[in-house]
């Protein structure tokens, strides 16, 4: 690899990161070259949006909770207001004045005791209650290996750029409160479009973040006269959208009856500050390009 100097700070002049070095000419190349766009809404920090192929792994966790409801005692005091003691066994009606008595103070166990001594068990008739979705989540898991010294340097900033956004950093000198990390944005393009074929996930924080230095063994790789690397950086993120949805979030049309979620690309995010609106990675190296060109001019 050809020698770079190393000294500057991570992202420092550089608020756009690409890996790897070429992939806007892949795009230009073939029009849906997939990759990633991440964007955050950090605005003090050097980095603010990166570029990345479409990880090795992608995985989107929807849930939904639910948990059970016994029934049983309102189902028979219901049989007993509305039909009357003729539609309850002996059991039944011993059963349930039990299960009355027993939230009484001290005649839990009496109530207990009798129920065992006649043998006798009420029916929960539990059924299934909703209680809301679960927070969706989204893993990725890129494996990046570098092939001159401008990539493992940009790798080197990438990592830490993830990093360093996931921390909470200090208010104020006292410490005493934190302002919250931040909120990101994940859109998967096809070339210049946003792409359909790979998940639609909505602001985000990231939760977890694992990072494997040497995950290809072998030689290390000199980036300069006086720092290496390993061959390959394995990087794992773990996203978890910051709000829960519901299925016309997900879905357009009031009664949400497409199938095909619906894009979050324009969408603001409120916390820790506005973000400008997304470039396609072609249109943001030209336009970085001409700004260069102004002012060589």
């Amino acid at each position: 690899m050809s020698n770079q100097s190393t000294s500057k700070k991570e992202g420092q002049g550089n608020s756009t990161l690409v890996f790897p070095s070429h992939l806007a000419g892949m795009i230009t190349k073939d029009s849906s070259h997939p990759h990633l766009h991440v964007r955050h809404n950090d605005p003090q920090s050097p980095v603010q949006e990166i570029f990345l192929p479409v990880p090795v792994g992608i995985t989107l966790g929807d849930g939904a909770t639910y948990e059970g409801l016994d029934r049983g005692d309102f189902v028979a005091a219901e049989n007993f207001k509305n039909k009357g003691a003729e539609v309850m066994s002996d059991a039944d009606q011993l059963a349930f004045g039990l299960r009355v008595a027993k939230n009484l103070p001290g005649l839990d166990k009496i109530s207990a005791e009798l129920m065992l001594k006649n043998r006798v068990a009420t029916n929960p008739m539990t059924e299934m209650v909703f209680n809301g979705n679960a927070m969706r989540t989204l893993s990725l898991t890129f494996a990046m290996t570098p092939r001159n010294s401008e990539e493992a340097n940009t790798i080197r900033d990438i990592v830490n750029t993830f990093r360093r956004l996931m921390y909470a950093y200090k208010s104020g000198s006292s410490g005493y409160t934190v302002r919250y990390p931040a909120l990101f944005k994940l859109v998967f393009y096809s070339g210049e479009q946003e792409s359909r074929f790979f998940p639609i996930f909505y602001d985000a924080y990231l939760t977890s973040m694992s990072t494997n230095y040497g995950s290809q063994t072998g030689n290390f790789i000199q980036v300069d006269d006086k720092q290496s690397m390993y061959q390959q950086h394995a990087i794992t993120l773990e996203f978890a959208e910051s709000k829960m949805l519901t299925r016309n979030d997900l879905y357009e049309g009031d009664e949400a009856e497409t199938i095909i979620p619906q894009s979050n690309i324009n969408a603001k995010m409120e916390k820790n500050g506005a973000i400008k609106n997304g470039k396609g990675l072609v249109e943001s190296a030209k336009s970085q390009a001409n700004q260069n060109k102004s002012k060589g001019d």
